[in-house]
């Protein structure tokens, strides 16, 4: 597709047209490189074929520039062999302008175009050997008498179209057609042409401004995308990188002059752009030098308009900088360095140049790389930090505390990418200190308070060092705030030790009621005596909470809490019930979060705010935040994904969508298992027991959640709230026909769930023990399920008690029911909670169709067992197998059961009782 070329086309019509009038012409087509003069030369070939013109045509090349007459050899040869004999005769080119060669050729041209008008072709004129120059000057003051036209192509900043001849004929054409770039509407239609649309709202005019409305550097840009196979996006530009472009580029730079070359070469060593008080003395030309190459380069089309030096392409800059031999890519590099560091530009942009130097550097260097990375932590780039202070490393000295300090720091940026290099290097770093009090700051530092997110090592390198330490209470000042932060996570390492379990809960006590306001250290080491004692429910929903609030109010939101002890903080305020103040504080930390470039902080946050939304019911927006998350970590690998794996696992098992838990089981497979602590891989195995669950593998749930609880059991966690494994299990025994060892689990998950005391936690065990007592005595926890739960925020836990008993009351007490139902459907309607409006709304209509009737009495309780092994699926052979009766005794069962019920089969049953057989992935009978 040929653009915005229609002025030259007429021009060139109306050439041939004087030809055919029998008087010829001249024309020059001009332009830089990659305007597009070939294609047009191509087109204007094609309409002259097709106004009857007999075109010849030529290429000229470098290559042949030492062959007498080679462009002239092209032209005439594939119609006058005759030719041949006398050019080899007259292609001398010492001999010059051979009067003989210019008259005989001028003849032949005479001759050739008696029978109908000529065009001549010719493409890159200046690299034309000299006699063909010389019959071309002089057939161009010919051409009033004869029916030709000698159409020239010229690239504008060639140095060889600046030599004496061919100047003359560029000067001698009749008209000059000097191509401009194409406009952005062009390049619309362009990019439309290629991807069959036009992208997002910036990618037309980022193509435009990345290609300067060049149509070679345009195709270059448009290929590589359609290679790569990426949708025409604005983003995708930056990563462009086409060796034929590069090719293209290197290739005419290379016939220009050294200050060209040097100019070209500076600027992309900045980058492809800077000011030019910057680039000239990089490139090492004065100021009339830089002018002159500057002047050059915008010829050739590489540069783009505008004050600043800008190479029009940053695929160009790239290719530029890539050709430099190794010493000169390190020499100017080093030098641009320097200049920087003396017109004192940002250390970023100087350490941009310095990471990359390997030469010995300046004594200034290793200062501008350490603040560079810290600015670039600030940013959360910590790759760029870690590139940076891994440079200022190489020119450190051996020993000595200025090597600590760069360990030291180059760990804390390497935290978030690779735990177990940041480790090695704190351990590098601490013979270096003077102090164990120095050490302990390494320490602290850089591994999080909740050690198990970083690797094993970290462990053991806080156990060392507790081992050196005497206790806190000894010290004071910064030495005490040290050892209370060591302590915190000496006593996460140890939550899995019963034998440390009652010491934590005495330490906490013994720190006094004010230790959230004693200051940050106090709060850290509380936040993981609080866990402890909530894991083992040693202290009480209530306990926890008044403290755990305390120490949430007094902590700033901030994106980065991740490696202190506030995950901990707000996981027990989502346990225990304390649901506003924890939205609010994560409302600010996800917006600061999402202004961060590393993803990191981002997925905690949405998966802690997942994890609310879920405590409170509200399902769809729990599922909205942790997809959110979720895909955050799916879209690039993050070796911190261990920091937040029991947060966002946990949110997306709450969130009861089996889509999302079963791409959560692919991520945390894609991971390695020693990554993990007890905490997340009990969290994990959850997950994968609700992922067969939804998939319908109930007994293999089964051995997972059971399998849970043993690892749970052995290390005193019983909290329900946190691990909700015994109601997952029970679930999964009442589906399989196990009532009594369902009974016995909810048994004793309401045992600890009353020790706890948090309203959602209690109301759940209540009403699956409810559930699961087919006497009056289940009755009576389904009332008390219905009051506990009033003092939660969580409608959708308020809707299954109200459902539960509703559906229980039915058959006695309708009236009571259906208000009942009636209430469980608002809630589940406000949360969110669509297949539970339609279980009451069902239930409700079921009643409604028989205004009137009169309930039979209550089920017996081997009907009721009956009823719940076929609400789970379970058919009358296998009912009969279950509970050791006949056939025939099940079928009169059911029969005595849909009578009373007055229902039609198991459908009608199905309506009734299908809250027992609730997905598990919605809660069920499940948490």
């Amino acid at each position: 597709m040929l653009l915005e070329r229609h002025e030259e086309l007429a021009r060139a019509r109306a050439a041939v047209g004087r030809a055919l009038a029998g008087g010829g012409t001249s024309l020059v087509v001009s332009g830089p490189l990659g305007a597009g003069k070939s294609a047009l030369l191509r087109e204007i070939g094609l309409l002259a074929s097709g106004q009857g013109a007999e075109v010849l045509r030529a290429d000229a090349s470098r290559a042949e520039t030492h062959l007498g007459f080679a462009v002239v050899r092209q032209l005439f040869e594939p119609v006058l062999p005759i030719a041949d004999e006398r050019l080899d005769r007259w292609a001398n080119p010492e001999r010059g302008e051979d009067p003989t060669a210019l008259h005989g050729l001028t003849e032949l041209l005479r001759h050739r175009a008696e029978d109908r008008p000529l065009v001549l072709l010719l493409d890159d004129v200046q690299w034309s050997d000299q006699p063909s120059l010389c019959w071309l000057d002089f057939v161009q003051h010919q051409l009033a008498d004869l029916p030709v036209v000698l159409v020239l192509t010229a690239g504008a900043g060639d140095p060889a179209a600046a030599t004496l001849l061919v100047r003359e004929i560029l000067g001698n054409a009749a008209e000059t057609l000097t191509l401009q770039p194409l406009s952005q509407q062009a390049v619309g239609e362009l990019v439309a042409e290629r991807f069959g649309g036009t992208g997002d709202e910036r990618f037309v005019p980022d193509c435009h401004e990345a290609s300067a409305g060049n149509p070679m550097v345009l195709r270059f840009v448009l290929d590589s995308l359609h290679a790569a196979g990426v949708p025409p996006l604005a983003e995708h530009l930056g990563t462009i990188s086409d060796p034929v472009l590069g090719d293209w580029v290197l290739t005419a730079l290379r016939a220009q002059p050294a200050p060209v070359r040097a100019l070209a070469e500076a600027l992309a060593v900045l980058g492809g752009h800077g000011e030019i008080d910057l680039v000239a003395p990089l490139a090492g030309v004065d100021e009339v030098g830089c002018a002159s190459a500057r002047r050059a380069l915008t010829e050739l089309g590489l540069l783009g308009a505008g004050p600043l030096l800008r190479l029009v392409n940053p695929a160009i800059a790239r290719a530029i900088e890539e050709s430099l031999p190794a010493a000169e890519h390190d020499r100017l590099h080093a030098r641009a360095a320097t200049l920087l560091h003396d017109s004192a530009r940002s250390a970023e942009q100087i350490a941009e140049h310095l990471r990359v130097v390997m030469s010995p550097q300046q004594p200034w260097a290793g200062e501008v790389l350490r603040v560079a990375a810290e600015s670039a932590i600030r940013r959360g780039e910590y790759t760029a930090a870690v590139d940076y202070l891994r440079r200022a490393l190489l020119g450190s000295s051996l020993d000595g505390g200025d090597r600590a300090r760069l360990l030291i720091e180059l760990a804390s940026a390497e935290r978030a990418l690779d735990p177990s290099t940041a480790v090695r290097h704190v351990r590098q770093a601490l013979p270096l200190l003077d102090t164990v009090g120095e050490r302990i700051a390494a320490v602290v530092g850089i591994v999080p308070t909740v050690v198990s997110w970083a690797p094993r090592s970290a462990g053991a390198l806080v156990t060392d060092l507790s081992n050196q330490l005497t206790r806190p209470g000894d010290l004071a000042g910064r030495d005490r705030r040290l050892a209370l932060r060591l302590a915190a996570r000496a006593r996460y390492g140890a939550l899995e030790d019963p034998a440390q379990q009652t010491e934590a809960v005495a330490e906490l006590l013994a720190m006094g009621p004010d230790v959230a306001e004693a200051g940050a250290a106090e709060r850290e080491l509380a936040s993981v005596l609080l866990y402890s004692g909530a894991l083992t429910v040693r202290l009480s929903a209530a306990q926890v909470t008044e403290l755990a609030g305390r120490v949430l109010w007094c902590e700033p939101a901030y994106p980065g809490h991740a490696h202190g002890p506030l995950p901990l903080v707000i996981r027990l305020l989502v346990a225990g019930d304390r649901l506003a103040d924890v939205r609010s504080w994560l409302d600010v930390a996800t917006e600061q979060a999402r202004r961060m470039t590393s993803p990191d902080d981002l997925v905690l946050a949405l998966s802690q705010q997942a994890l609310a939304a879920s405590q409170s019911g509200l399902l769809p927006l729990a599922r909205e935040l942790a997809a959110e998350a979720l895909a955050l970590v799916s879209g690039a690998h993050h070796t911190a994904f261990s920091g937040f794996s029991e947060t966002l696992v946990r949110a997306v098992a709450d969130a009861g969508d089996s889509a999302l838990i079963e791409r959560m089981v692919r991520v945390c497979q894609s991971r390695p298992a020693d990554q993990f602590d007890l905490l997340q891989r009990t969290a994990m195995q959850m997950l994968a027991g609700s992922a067969a669950a939804a998939q319908g593998d109930h007994r293999c749930a089964l051995d997972q959640f059971l399998d849970c609880g043993r690892h749970l059991d052995r290390v005193n966690w019983h909290n329900p709230a946190l691990f909700p494994w015994r109601s997952r299990a029970a679930a999964l025994h009442h589906r399989l026909g196990n009532l009594d060892a369902a009974q016995q689990l909810m048994a004793e998950e309401l045992v600890h769930a009353r020790k706890w005391g948090a309203p959602t936690a209690l109301a759940r065990s209540l009403r699956l023990s409810g559930r699961l007592v087919p006497t009056e005595g289940g009755v009576d926890l389904l009332r008390e399920a219905v009051e506990v739960v009033t003092a939660s925020d969580n409608r959708l836990e308020h809707a299954k008690a109200l459902t539960a008993l509703g559906m229980r009351l039915r058959p006695t007490e309708e009236q009571e029911a259906d208000q009942r139902l009636r209430e469980a459907r608002a809630h589940a309607a406000a949360c969110g909670a669509g297949w539970l409006v339609e279980l009451t709304t069902a239930a409700l209509n079921t009643a409604a169709r028989r205004p009137g009737a009169v309930r039979p009495v209550g089920l017996t309780a081997t009907e009721r067992q009956v009823t719940d092994l076929v609400v789970g699926g379970r058919t009358n052979g296998e009912i009969a197998t279950e509970l050791g009766v006949t056939r025939r005794a099940v079928e009169k069962h059911l029969t005595k059961i849909y009578r009373k019920l007055a229902v039609d089969g198991r459908a009608g049953l199905a309506a009734i009782f299908a809250g027992g057989a609730e997905p598990l992935v919605h809660g069920g009978l499940t948490p």
